[in-house]
């Protein structure tokens, strides 16, 4: 047989140039264009960080549904499956049903630069998440087993119920069942990071792209203070295939003003608003209804401690005229949970609330009758009263309608935000205005703003109410339908708060450039299926 002699450099010139012919085809990075890139109106505020683990912020949780990826995820109509593949459910060592949550990973997930998610990131992460402040480890206290020891100082991190049993199985034990675990693991505390990124770098390693090591459907790709922040494709995503867009454009610190022109000349092709009543066009997503606005009394002081004089302040209040005159794209509220949160056999709060006595609308009379009935226990209970609020507009709404319609001096106290919320907690008011949007996709995270087992002397309680909860995280399907329509009637009949609207998120883009856009159960928006036409 005849050999065949190459010369050695003839051999390394052709390797090069099949490098580089490779390089060429599968290895460049593809840069951020106008006609590839997706402009999104983010925040009007600045922002520093969106590590899932330090911030609870929904926009924070904006950036973060597109870098990563939890057990689940929220989709249209609720949690859909994540790096889970697969999910069942056992008792534990007591024999307590639906406690111990064992999780099957994906095998084919992987991080941004390659390697596989393991069980054991989530072990770590979520681990790290019970280390944070309350606003993020307030839930593994709650709901993980031996979590609330470590966090209170009196246990290990070993005492954490979360456990990586092998590579790709994770387990997780639940202090009791809750039929709606599942949704809140697509909550952002819930998140996977790097252990070995955590814990190489000091602080902000998810600004910098050679440290932000993501999950999901996009990875960073360059962060420039009070501008924005640009994400890009991230190739390694298990489902790739399905994610249309190279890269999206987050605007931040923006100023409202310019915002409609950067719209008309496409410098924005997506941004949130809030108009004044419903706006209708192919450019235009409206979520469901996901929040509800109430006005909260402190019943543990006189007189709001009476129930007659709760419900003469909630038939002087004229829910439906506000809503049809002063917030136009709100709906009246019959009841604290919104009207299309869904039940298990896929009917809506509304439906059921067609066949009970729930919410009246406003009715001077009743009001009266039984103000006066108040009033003849105590003819001074009730002169002045004063409602906190962070909306001066609609403290004032609230205000004039009290006044005009009972025979009180309303008194308004106007204060920021975090200074309304740190009020609200402390129960350091007698009427504060209120406003709750779903943490999860379950009637209890309207539910437990209400609870109060523990029987805390500065919040309401009542005992039938929290024997209905209680039964909702021991029952299933239409029983714990029932005990959740219950529920919310107690709230109703007992007035600790009077829901006046719900509302929902509005949504602009550029429909002629940008198909598929959808939110999420909760009002968010769901972009790694989204596709961009933008020709050159």
């Amino acid at each position: 047989m005849k050999k065949i002699k190459i010369f050695l450099p003839f051999l390394c010139s052709i390797l090069s140039l099949f490098i580089t012919s490779c390089n060429n085809n599968y290895f460049k990075e593809v840069s951020s264009e106008l006609n590839n890139t997706l402009l999104w109106n983010l925040t009007s505020s600045k922002l520093t960080t969106w590590d899932p683990h330090l911030s609870n912020s929904s926009v924070v949780a904006d950036i973060n549904r597109q870098l990563f990826e939890g057990l689940t995820v929220l989709g249209e109509n609720g949690y859909e499956l994540g790096v889970a593949k697969k999910i069942s459910v056992s008792s534990n060592s007591e024999g307590i049903e639906n406690t111990i949550y064992t999780f099957k990973l994906r095998k084919d997930a992987r991080w941004s630069d390659g390697k596989n998610v393991t069980a054991y990131d989530f072990e770590y992460s979520l681990k790290r998440a019970c280390e944070q402040d309350d606003n993020v480890s307030k839930l593994f206290e709650v709901y993980i087993k031996g979590a609330d020891k470590y966090i209170n100082g009196i246990g290990s991190k070993d005492d954490i119920r979360v456990k990586a049993i092998d590579e790709y199985t994770l387990e997780i034990e639940l202090n009791e069942p809750v039929p709606y675990f599942l949704d809140i693991l697509t909550m952002p505390q819930f998140l996977p990071v790097r252990k070995d990124i955590i814990e190489n770098v000091i602080e902000g390693w998810e600004t910098n792209p050679k440290t932000c090591i993501s999950n999901g459907p996009f990875k960073l790709y360059s962060y420039e203070p009070d501008s924005h922040v640009l994400l890009s494709k991230n190739n390694y995503y298990y489902d790739k295939e399905n994610v249309k867009l190279q890269f999206i454009k987050c605007l931040i610190n923006t100023h409202g003003g310019n915002l409609d022109k950067m719209f008309n000349n496409n410098e924005v092709h997506i941004m949130e608003i809030y108009p004044n009543g419903i706006i209708e066009g192919d450019g235009v997503l409206y979520s469901r209804y996901i929040g509800t606005s109430y006005i909260v009394f402190n019943t543990k002081i006189t007189p709001f401690n009476d129930l007659n004089l709760r419900k003469a302040f909630s038939y002087a209040i004229d829910r439906e005229y506000y809503c049809n005159n002063f917030y136009l794209d709100s709906v009246q509220s019959y009841g604290i949970i919104p009207p299309n949160m869904k039940l298990s056999d896929d009917t809506t709060f509304e439906e059921k609330r067609k066949k009970a006595d729930y919410l009246d609308n406003v009715d001077l009379e009743k009001a009266k009758q039984l103000l006066n009935i108040t009033r003849t226990r105590n003819i001074n209970a009730i002169q002045i009263v004063e409602l906190t609020t962070g909306n001066e507009n609609y403290g004032n709404i609230i205000k004039n309608m009290l006044e005009n319609n009972l025979d009180i001096k309303v008194n308004l106290k106007v204060v920021e935000f975090e200074e309304l919320m740190n009020i609200g907690n402390t129960g350091k008011f007698e009427l504060i205005t209120m406003s709750y949007t779903a943490d999860f996709n379950d009637p209890m995270t309207f539910f437990l703003n209400f609870s109060n087992s523990s029987k805390d002397k500065n919040r309401w309680y009542n005992e039938y109410f929290e024997n209905e909860i209680a039964s909702t995280f021991i029952t299933q399907d239409e029983l714990r339908d029932q005990h959740l329509i219950n529920a919310e009637k107690i709230l109703i009949e007992k007035l600790p708060a009077i829901p006046i609207y719900h509302y929902r998120n509005c949504y602009l883009f550029n429909d002629k450039i940008i198909g598929n856009l959808k939110c999420d159960a909760l009002g968010n928006l769901i972009l790694k299926n989204c596709i961009l036409n933008i020709n050159n």
